[in-house]
């Protein structure tokens, strides 16, 4: 349907749509749909005809966006959120419920985020949560484009181009094997980092930067566990923060030496994107979050084994 000779976006067509690009294929998406595969491609080719332009390449193994296709993406996911919520509004059901896709990193996926999502899903059964990993810098982007609903940032500053709140508090520290007494003996080491765009090995990478240590050699683990092990067996060293320490088994295989403060300390924020109404299930999760505390740190020297470092900051929750 056209007004004024524009094009109108159909209702249905964007969610045949949002189901061909979430699930890679017509197939999928007419089982998601509970459609048969012709509906679905019928519609995307009117909605790509109406709106001039291809949305999806073809290929043998399903559909993927164009850049066109990668552009509506989020307002599509807009325009289905707003218009569910407005029949909410309209019978009086305020009832969270529905989608709500939320990301974090690996570590904070790991360190914070079961007993949170273990009590919201049980309060908030009708609540269907997916959980998404990637580096911190990755999910920003995610949640600017609104692929997320909102996702948990490790860094030192509120991140750019999202609304942030925080969530929690944590502090870095490097790490080396037990047997070492001073970073500056693994100089010919290796650097042990994740993926990048993960804010830890960004501030790892500007405390090499500030020594003035060019030219290092890095090595690339996404475990965690897999990086601490390498660490303990005398490969080189990381960054690692508090609130992993509570789940790893590193005592007496590791020792912890400070960072400087404008590095160590980090906020793990909950980034949402800007300028969209929260539907019901995100405003529930939004008040879920623990309310924020002034971070206040602690020196506490730990003498026992040799996971010991000159400073014993404990991460905060935020409550």
């Amino acid at each position: 349907m056209e007004m004024n000779g524009a094009p109108s976006l159909d209702l249905t067509a964007l969610r045949t749509f949002l189901a061909v690009a979430e699930s890679g294929g017509v197939s999928q998406a007419a089982r998601l749909l509970h459609c048969v595969p012709s509906n679905v491609t019928v519609r995307i080719r009117r909605l790509e005809q109406d709106l001039g332009t291809p949305l999806f390449e073809r290929h043998p193994r399903g559909m993927r966006l164009t850049t066109a296709g990668d552009r509506l993406l989020g307002y599509a996911r807009q325009a289905v959120r707003l218009l569910a919520e407005a029949e909410e509004v309209v019978r009086g059901d305020s009832t969270p419920r529905g989608p709500l896709r939320i990301g974090a990193s690996d570590t904070i996926a790991a360190t914070h985020l079961p007993s949170l999502l273990a009590s919201f899903c049980a309060e908030y059964e009708a609540v269907d949560v997916t959980l998404s990993t990637a580096p911190s810098a990755v999910l920003a982007g995610q949640v600017r484009a609104r692929r997320l609903d909102g996702a948990f940032l490790s860094s030192a500053v509120a991140p750019e181009g999202v609304e942030a709140i925080p969530a929690w508090r944590d502090r870095l520290h490097l790490m080396t094997a037990a047997q070492v007494a001073s970073p500056e003996s693994l100089r010919r080491r290796a650097a042990i980092v994740s993926r990048p765009g993960c804010a830890y090995r960004a501030q790892f990478e500007r405390w090499l930067e500030e020594k003035g240590w060019h030219a290092w050699p890095v090595q690339e683990f996404a475990s965690l566990e897999v990086a601490v092990a390498c660490v303990a067996a005398g490969m080189g060293m990381t960054v690692i923060p508090e609130s992993a320490l509570l789940r790893l088994q590193v005592e007496g295989t590791v020792r912890l030496h400070p960072l400087p403060d404008h590095l160590a300390e980090m906020t793990v924020w909950f980034a949402l994107p800007r300028g969209v109404a929260s539907n019901a299930a995100l405003q529930a999760f939004r008040e879920h979050l623990p309310p924020v505390p002034v971070l206040q740190n602690r020196t506490e020297p730990r003498k026992g084994g040799t996971l010991i470092h000159s400073e014993s900051h404990h991460p905060e929750k935020v409550s």
